[in-house]
């Protein structure tokens, strides 16, 4: 069962590598590369400063620096757990070779971006992203911005696919762990910031 899951796997992600062009190579590579969202998140972060209010767990609040102070600490508390657990201990676990590496595939894939490090599961880009997309979804709670951030974490998924540094089972457990993981932040934030409203360190909306 295991096996044909694999097999099923390789044979997918080969064929998603495969539909290639110049122009997509470029669009991917600009996608897979970590830097490139730098200017995205600097674009969150003042986006969440202007916001007037958020609605967490049904409460409305004020904005006010404790208010983005615990947001963007959760959201980046989110993908920092992401990536450690991710890199450090999931990937030196399971020991899955990458496309480039892998006995069944290296010799099927294009690897327009290098083969990457040995290990391909789960993938870090996946585990980060969708990590950060839900926790700041669950907190902006907006739905052209949970589809625009989720979109563009999906994007990134199949860069890497395409791109070769993973297999497609490699970025849908990624997802599916940074959902978790988002999710559980956010959760955790939200009770901290219930906290400081009850104290009054916080202000709710009437």
């Amino acid at each position: 069962m295991i096996d044909s899951l694999l097999n099923l796997d390789r044979t997918v992600s080969v064929a998603i590598n495969s539909w290639h062009s110049p122009f997509w190579d470029s669009i991917m590579l600009f996608l897979s590369n970590k830097y490139a969202m730098i200017p995205l998140y600097a674009l969150i972060v003042l986006y969440i400063i202007g916001r007037r209010k958020f609605t967490i767990r049904n409460r409305e609040y004020y904005n006010s620096w404790k208010i983005v102070s615990i947001i963007l600490l959760c959201c980046l508390a989110a993908f920092a757990f992401a990536d450690i657990v991710g890199h450090d201990i999931i990937k030196p676990y399971f020991h899955r070779l990458r496309p480039g590496y892998d006995f069944y595939t290296w010799d099927l894939v294009r690897t327009p971006d290098g083969k990457g490090g040995a290990w391909s599961f789960v993938s870090n880009h996946a585990f980060n992203f969708f990590a950060f997309a839900t926790a700041i979804s669950l907190f902006v709670r907006r739905k052209w911005f949970s589809c625009f951030i989720f979109l563009l974490a999906a994007a990134v998924c199949y860069s890497r696919v395409y791109l070769a540094r993973h297999f497609l089972g490699d970025v849908l457990c990624g997802a599916l762990l940074g959902i978790i993981t988002g999710y559980i932040f956010y959760r955790i934030s939200a009770w901290i910031i219930n906290i400081l409203a009850y104290s009054r360190a916080i202000r709710k909306i009437r």
